[in-house]
């Protein structure tokens, strides 16, 4: 019957290996190897004569005194279990170098044009006030959510954050933080027709041109079947949709909060019209990977995030 403790170290093919690669470098001095590794010398013992067992061959020849000498068989071992040494070291050297800068050093971040203007600034600003984040390099992208589910699916960001409707699904391979109301608006001229209409409809939204705001704007309203002029406005600026507005008496969607929260209220030139009812509850949701490390930084991202309730 095995004992328990040749048992450990049978199964511990590391052990038995640098065990085995300490002696020799230790001019095949067992006594010399234990030291150098922090151990009994019963230990190297049971580590070598377990490998020897396993093999099925005679690593060492002993002779009186103890001493030891490698075999032919010890000496072609050698040659090739010093290379798979050398090669685990390197890794355990590299993966711990890399697991420091996958920590510290690169936050990627993929956002919803509104997050990115009025909600992460600030989360942003109180991550490099923590001292551990003093030298990270922060990538912060706005694009589509498709192109960012993509994107953290191949672990090319590390947190995405954008608007869901409450029926769209998730796939159970991310972690999924809910957090505010993403309320759905237009802006319109001030001269619009639904300028002063206080309940809009779709039928009324389907009489005007709207503009469509780019591949970067999840929005529901793009969903629909509404009349859309020949002005397409790419990844232009919230502005310049903003003067075409004016310009065309067309409509053009936005998060209600850029309204609220930014300079666009200070225009005398247009009107924002809440149209919540028109389309499903809409949240702001937070994904990162599941399965994966995180990032110090991503879960300090996402503790900034629960402060955040969702109504």
């Amino acid at each position: 019957m095995v004992k328990e403790k040749d048992f450990y170290y049978k199964k511990s093919r590391l052990n038995q290996l640098r065990g085995f690669c300490n002696v020799v470098q230790c001019g095949c001095s067992g006594v010399k190897a234990a030291a150098r590794a922090h151990i009994e010398p019963t230990a190297i013992s049971k580590q070598i004569s377990s490998l020897e067992r396993d093999l099925g061959i005679r690593l060492f020849e002993r002779a009186r005194g103890h001493r030891l000498s490698l075999t032919k068989e010890g000496k072609l071992f050698y040659e090739l279990a010093i290379k798979q040494m050398q090669g685990m070291d390197s890794l355990f050297e590299s993966f711990n170098e890399h697991l420091k800068n996958f920590n510290d050093n690169h936050l990627n971040i993929a956002l919803h044009y509104m997050a990115a203007t009025y909600i992460f600034p600030n989360i942003i600003g109180n991550l490099l006030k923590q001292k551990g984040f003093k030298r990270i390099k922060i990538d912060i992208t706005e694009m589509s959510k498709t192109e960012a589910l993509k994107k953290l699916e191949n672990k090319e960001v590390d947190l995405i954050f954008f608007p869901f409707d409450i029926n769209d699904e998730i796939l159970n391979k991310f972690n999924i933080l809910k957090t505010i109301r993403h309320n759905h608006a237009l802006i319109i001229s001030k001269e619009h027709p639904l300028a002063n209409k206080e309940v809009i409809t779709m039928e009324d939204l389907s009489k005007y041109d709207f503009l469509v705001r780019g591949k970067k704007v999840s929005f529901a309203i793009d969903n629909y079947n509404l009349k859309h002029s020949n002005i397409f406005l790419g990844d232009c600026s919230i502005d310049t949709s903003v003067e075409l507005v004016i310009s065309t008496n067309g409509i053009t969607a936005i998060p209600e909060e850029m309204f609220t929260h930014g300079n666009l209220k200070y225009n005398p030139n247009i009107v924002c019209k809440n149209i919540n009812h028109l389309f499903q509850a809409a949240y702001l949701h937070a994904l990162t990977l599941k399965n994966s490390i995180p990032k110090d930084s991503v879960k300090f991202v996402l503790s900034e995030l629960k402060k955040i309730k969702a109504d």
